[in-house]
Formats: C-alpha cells, sequence, structure tokens
C-alpha cells in the first residue's frame, strides 16, 4: 500500500513538473506574436518619374506578411524599428505621412538616417505606406535608399522568414537641381553664427537667400542674401561663400539656404544646426537633453510655473505622467517610457517636445 501511495506521489509531482516546464515557456511567448512577421514588402517613389527638384515624395510601404489561421499575428505597439539610410544624392527634409510610426531620430544632409518606431498595432497582413519629403543634392547622380525593418523585442516564434525584412531601391537625381552642394555648416563663435558653404557645378544661379528658425523648424525666415560669385553661366570649378548673423538667445537654431536659379527655379539646402545660440531662452523654457534614454533636465525661467504641474502626453494626446515643477531647473526620469516622441505641457499652456532612445 505504501509503495503504491508512493508512486502515485511519484507520478502526481512528474505530472506538475512537464505542466509547470509547459506553462513557463508558454508564458514567455507574447500571445499576439505568433506569426509575427514584418517585411518590407515594396519601395516606390512618388512620383514615379526619375527627376527630383527641389523636393520630392519618398514613398515606402512596411507589410506584416503574418499569416495564421487565428489572425494572432499582430505586432504590437513599440516592436519594430525602421531605418531609412539615404546616400549622398538626397537628404531628408521632413515628414510627409507615417501612419502608426513616429520619428524616433532623423539626421538631415547627405548620408542622414531617419529612424521610425510603431506607435499602433499593425494587424496580419496590412500595408503601412510611409511617406517622407526629400530633396536631391548632386546633379546627374544615383544614389540607393535603403530600408531595413527590425525587431525591437525579438519574436523567433513560428517566423519562418526572417531573411525577407531588407529591400532597397535607387533613384536618379537628373540635371534639373542648379548646383552642387558640397559643404554647408553653421558654427557658434560667442554669440555670432557663422555659416560657410561651398559649391561646384553651378549652372545659372542668381543668389542664395540665408533662412533661419529659431522654433525648431516649424518657420523659416530670410535673414540674408547672398549673390552667386559666378561670373559666367556655368563653373565646374569650388566656390566658397561665408555669411554671419548674430544670435539673439538661446535657443537651438536652424539654417538653411534658399537657392534662386538664373531662370526662376528655387531649391533648398539641408538644414545646418547649433544647439544653442547667446543669450536668454526665447521661450523661458528649456528641455536636454534630447534624445534621452533615462532623465531630461527641465530649465523654466518663468517664475508664474513654479510649483505649478507639468504633463508628460505622447504623440497621441494621451497623458502619461506628471510632476511638480519645483525649482528653476527640474530633472525627470523617463527611463520607463517606451521609445517615441513625447511633449511636455506646461500650465500656461505651452509645451516642449522630447524624443525617447
Amino acid at each position: 500500500m505504501k509503495t503504491l501511495l508512493t508512486t502515485h506521489i511519484r507520478l502526481l509531482l512528474a505530472a506538475l513538473m512537464i505542466f509547470c516546464t509547459q506553462y513557463s515557456l508558454s508564458a514567455q511567448i507574447p500571445p499576439n506574436a505568433v506569426n509575427a512577421d514584418p517585411s518590407a514588402k515594396a519601395i516606390s517613389q512618388v512620383p514615379l518619374g526619375a527627376n527630383i527638384n527641389s523636393t520630392a515624395v519618398i514613398r515606402f510601404r512596411f507589410t506584416n506578411e503574418a499569416t495564421s489561421s487565428n489572425q494572432t499575428g499582430q505586432i504590437p505597439p513599440n516592436s519594430v524599428r525602421l531605418t531609412i539610410s539615404f546616400p549622398t544624392a538626397f537628404a531628408y527634409t521632413s515628414v510627409n505621412s507615417i501612419p502608426k510610426f513616429v520619428v524616433e531620430d532623423f539626421e538631415t544632409g547627405p548620408a542622414g538616417t531617419v529612424h521610425l518606431v510603431n506607435n499602433a498595432m499593425i494587424d496580419e497582413a496590412e500595408v503601412v505606406d510611409l511617406q517622407l519629403n526629400v530633396h536631391g543634392l548632386v546633379i546627374n547622380s544615383s544614389g540607393t535608399v535603403t530600408f531595413n525593418a527590425d525587431r525591437i523585442t525579438p519574436v523567433t516564434v513560428a517566423n519562418t522568414q526572417t531573411g525577407n525584412d531588407n529591400a532597397s531601391a535607387s533613384f536618379l537625381v537628373t540635371g534639373t537641381l542648379p548646383v552642387t552642394l558640397e559643404s554647408f555648416t553653421a558654427e557658434n563663435q560667442q554669440c555670432n553664427a557663422k555659416i560657410n558653404w561651398s559649391t561646384s557645378a553651378e549652372i545659372a544661379i542668381d543668389h542664395y537667400d540665408v533662412e533661419m528658425s529659431n522654433d525648431g523648424g516649424n518657420r523659416f525666415a530670410r535673414i540674408g542674401t547672398v549673390n552667386s560669385i559666378v561670373s559666367g553661366e556655368t563653373t565646374g570649378g569650388r566656390s566658397n561663400y561665408t555669411f554671419n548673423y548674430t544670435m539673439q538667445n538661446n535657443n537651438p537654431y536652424l539654417f538653411r539656404l534658399k537657392i534662386y536659379g538664373k531662370n526662376g527655379t528655387v531649391t533648398y539646402s539641408y538644414i545646418a544646426r547649433i544647439n544653442a545660440g547667446c543669450g536668454p531662452a526665447k521661450d523661458m523654457i528649456l528641455l536636454y537633453p534630447s534624445p534621452t534614454r533615462t532623465n531630461f533636465t527641465l530649465n523654466v525661467n518663468d517664475k508664474s510655473l513654479l510649483n505649478t504641474t507639468a504633463t508628460i502626453f505622447d504623440v497621441n494626446g494621451k497623458r502619461i505622467n506628471t510632476f511638480i515643477i519645483t525649482a528653476n531647473t527640474v530633472n525627470v526620469n523617463v527611463g520607463t517610457l517606451s521609445s517615441g516622441v513625447y511633449f511636455v505641457k506646461m500650465s500656461n499652456g505651452s509645451n516642449v517636445k522630447f524624443v525617447k532612445e
């Protein structure tokens, strides 16, 4: 009897161990991860012609190729990062349309990169068109725009198509661009922004307008004009230009060139940035660093905001967290937030953006 009871206990313990092992394995697999297989299904250009004049729209198509019998192949929010890399012939300008994705970070200028992260669920077989504004930089040149899709949280369950998440395409910039911009920089020299640019192969350039934004790129205003130093219609040589501007506040400064051809064409350069100018902050509120992984510092020079509540919102307007502005300088921990773009809104209605890596 005792032997039989011992045998039953051993069988029961063995069955319990098997159950616990199976439960443990299944608990490690997200229920919505089955067959989830993001793929760069196609890359296309809008318009479909070969010419990129001053500005064009590049369209990328992201597809979740999951197929399952119970439709459990969704891609959860904040689980896919898209990397779009540009050659020296193109420069990223801005977002045109990116449903279900937000910009994590970006680099303007030649050979720049844009990182996007999904901020919403992507269902099985769903196709998302991502449109970005770009402009050409080099005459008669082509380059490859590369699109990569990577899982932030790796999911390998039933993912049998792990090699199909990369694709590339090349687009030709033809002779509609009136200048090759070799370099364009902005340097802070004791409250003076020294702006330098160098060109080659100028084709009937009339003049350059230097434009500046002091509000994060929402508005650009002309701050000066520099005439082309090329006497003839075309030159294959190198031309160097300099422009100086006195900065009035400590906000970031963005500069770009608006290039006028003698035939009436208008093109834009990529953006040069000075992270901090000179003098008091224009909006009396500064947030840094951005992007950040763990903390940001909020500097508030408006005394009326002391001991008031500030609120962190995501790009969809969802309230994430609140904190009290107890002093002119406040350190805020955001280490637990998902990667993406967020806004801090003050009690007076003003807000400031930051990026969480």
